[in-house]
This record gives C-alpha cells, sequence and structure tokens, in this order.
C-alpha cells in the first residue's frame, strides 16, 4: 500500500473505532437489560423485554415496564444511556478538537520548510523571517504544543494512530524537527532564547516518554544510530553562513546535542515504526538550491 492510500485508510481509523465502540456498548448493554427484564418478568415476552431496554437506553420512554421492578430498572438503564449521549456529545467532539490543534501546528512548520521540515530548514526559515535574534517565542509556543501532546495522548491511544488529515504530513515529524531544533538552540547555538530551548526540549522529551509508556516501549535511551558527526558539522557550517552564531568548543556541543538526542530519538524511530511514518526527511539533514547536501540515514 502506499503511503498516500495508508494514510487516508489510518485517519477513518480513529472516528470509525470510537462509533464502533459505542454501538458495541449500546447493543451489549440494551440485551443485557432485556435479559435482566425477561427473567424479573417486569415484561411478559422476550421481544417486549428487548423494546423496553432499548427505549430505556435511547432516553426516549416510549416503552416502560409495568412492574415496579422494571420500572426502576428502567431508571438505572436510561442514566446509562444518558452517559452514552453525554460522551457522543463532549468526548468525540474533544477528540476532533485535540487533533486539529495538533495538526494546525504541524502544517504551520510544513509550510515554513516547504512542506519538508527537517532542523536545517527549520533554521534557514527563521533566518529569512528575521527570527534569529528572537526565538523564544517560538520555543514557549512549542513548549506548549509538545506539552499538550504528552497530556492528551498519553492518555487516550487513539489520538497516537490517528494521522494527519494532510497528505505528506505527521505530527511525529513535526515533533522530531523541532525537538532537533531546540537541541541544536541549546547545545550549539549562541544568542537569545536558549534557556527556552532548554525548557521546550525538556517538556518535549518528558511528553514523549509518557506516550512511550502508554505503548509499553520502556526500554530507555540507546546511543543515536541515525546521526553522523559530518552531517551535524555541515549543517552548522550552513547555519554560520546564514549568519548564527554557534559555540566556541564545537565537540563539546557536538557531545551534548548526541546525548540529548539519544533521549528521545529512539521513542520517535519506535514511533514511526508503529504508525508507518516516514522520518528520513526530519533526520538532520539541509537543503542547499533545492536539494539535500547531508542525510542522516545510513
Amino acid at each position: 500500500m502506499s503511503p498516500e492510500k495508508r494514510q487516508k485508510c489510518l485517519y477513518w481509523f480513529g472516528p470509525v473505532f470510537l462509533f464502533a465502540c459505542i454501538a458495541t456498548y449500546f447493543f451489549i448493554t440494551m440485551f443485557g437489560f432485556a435479559l435482566i427484564y425477561w427473567v424479573t418478568d417486569s415484561e411478559t415476552t422476550w421481544w417486549r423485554s428487548l423494546i423496553s431496554s432499548g427505549s430505556a437506553l435511547s432516553t426516549l420512554g416510549f416503552s416502560t415496564p409495568p412492574t415496579s421492578m422494571g420500572q426502576f430498572l428502567a431508571i438505572l438503564e436510561g442514566g446509562v444511556g444518558l452517559g452514552i449521549i453525554v460522551f457522543l456529545l463532549t468526548f468525540i467532539p474533544g477528540y476532533q478538537s485535540i487533533v486539529q490543534q495538533r495538526e494546525e501546528m504541524s502544517a504551520h512548520l510544513y509550510a515554513r520548510t516547504h512542506s519538508s521540515p527537517d532542523c536545517g530548514a527549520f533554521y534557514e526559515w527563521a533566518a529569512t523571517a528575521g527570527l534569529k535574534d528572537s526565538l523564544g517565542e517560538v520555543w514557549n509556543k512549542w513548549e506548549d504544543f509538545l506539552r499538550t501532546i504528552g497530556d492528551t495522548h498519553s492518555e487516550s491511544l487513539i489520538l497516537v494512530f490517528t494521522p494527519s488529515s494532510h497528505l505528506g504530513q505527521s505530527w511525529v515529524v513535526s515533533v522530531f524537527t523541532m525537538l532537533d531544533a531546540a537541541n541544536l538552540a541549546a547545545t550549539t547555538l549562541k544568542g537569545q532564547g536558549r534557556i527556552e530551548a532548554e525548557i521546550c526540549l525538556t517538556e518535549g522529551i518528558k511528553s514523549l516518554e509518557m506516550t512511550a509508556e502508554l505503548l509499553q516501549m520502556h526500554h530507555g535511551p540507546a546511543p543515536s544510530e541515525c546521526l553522523q558527526k559530518d552531517c551535524y558539522d555541515a549543517l552548522c557550517q550552513r547555519l554560520a553562513a546564514k549568519g548564527y552564531e554557534l559555540e566556541e568548543d564545537g565537540e563539546k556541543s557536538w557531545i551534548e546535542f548526541r546525548d540529548n538526542r539519544s533521549r528521545y530519538e529512539h521513542i520517535l524511530v519506535s514511533l514511526s515504526s508503529t504508525l508507518f511514518v516516514d522520518l528520513k526527511p526530519s533526520l538532520l539533514r539541509f537543503r542547499e538550491g533545492g536539494g539535500d547536501t547531508g542525510n542522516a540515514i545510513r
């Protein structure tokens, strides 16, 4: 299956799964209460028991058992049905809202990196937009985004598996790109926003660890398998040419960057494999004249 077709199929997984769960729960509950009506003689026939159960569970109330026991059971079942309706009216719109907010941030990044987000492309855009000396607000914005990812995706597995509605985009790639960018700002670049970048990086790693715990990815940090030092050095040279000021001790910066990356790379690589996401565009590459001049994939 092509990546585009697979993404379209996976996009329907979340809504179909939710509605299937609701329908299954509704019919199991309806048949369960129908059996209770029947065995307690609240209704005379099995068919009447099923009708009364559906009436109470749907909160329509068009058919109520004639006995006191049956009416008491109908009240209990109506409460269960009301809970299902509240779930439909609150949880599902909330789920869609979270996905929409996530996709807005991802689309924002894709639009500014020419639909190919990576660390180098992000900094090239920042230099072009005149933001290279005022990235503090950018890191604060992405810190909030990454914290929201941790709070929501670590509680609902279905959000993790819901892909972007935009073909060729993925929240996993966006997170990887911005964590690399924050990592670079915290270890390699001089200038304003370094503290904010460190906080953004810390919150992002924490959010990924929470999500990994939900998916039972219990293995700890592993040495970087995707990152090559020559790619890192080439990126630093490229950013220096764009006017970014680098730390004097390049070897120390590289070691710190590599160690930080080992804390989140293995989680994102595992997520990409689980979610059928291609991470190649985000693994610390940069472009020159529209083509790749460095690639972190072995």
